[in-house]
């Protein structure tokens, strides 16, 4: 992605020599942004995958390697626990 974001920001740096090339660089421009928003997300994602992974860590695992739950059967209230939430910001 560092890659293609400084290839587009080399074009459009050298294209404000021909005015028809106006357009072209402002999608050149874009580009550029778009890259830079792609890197940024990548590295974010990569930071919370680092992190879930933390604290996967502290997971309980049996013998066959299944995960012991905290609080067996919890996931059940979920849903109603997200429309209390949900009924709340009404």
């Amino acid at each position: 992605m560092e890659e293609l974001r400084d290839r587009a920001a080399l074009h459009a740096e050298h294209s404000s020599r021909e005015p028809a090339w106006a357009f072209p660089r402002m999608s050149l421009q874009w580009a550029v942004r778009y890259f830079d928003a792609e890197i940024e997300l990548s590295r974010t994602l990569f930071d919370e995958i680092d992190q879930a992974a933390r604290e996967f860590e502290q997971a309980r695992l049996t013998v066959s390697g299944s995960i012991v739950p905290l609080d067996p059967g919890s996931w059940r209230s979920v849903e109603e626990i997200v429309i209390g939430l949900q009924r709340g910001n009404e």
